[in-house]
């Protein structure tokens, strides 16, 4: 949910800005085909897996002002803090 719109957050009384994140748009290209692009087959897989740094409960440091990188080397984008990706925030 994080990573459909340009956001600041505030976590742990720090202010975080997460950037947007996209995979495809289904107005020019067809579904499947966006599914199955390997960056998004790899996003996929390590959020199931969850391969990122523990941020909510760590102290944050630099690396948790923004979601373009993380202390276990992940680059954009990371979802170590993502309250919805660690279960914490669920859709209605």
């Amino acid at each position: 949910m994080a990573l459909l719109h340009e956001n600041t957050v505030y976590q742990q009384n720090t202010e975080r800005y997460i950037r947007p994140c996209s995979f495809g748009n289904i107005n020019g290209q067809n579904l499947l085909k966006i599914w199955e692009k390997e960056p998004y087959v790899l996003f996929r897989q390590k959020v199931m897996n969850f391969v990122f740094s523990p941020c909510t409960s760590c102290g944050p440091c630099d690396m948790f002002e923004t979601n373009e990188e993380d202390c276990m080397g992940n680059k954009f984008p990371v979802c170590g803090a993502c309250l919805w990706a660690k279960g914490l925030f669920q859709c209605p």
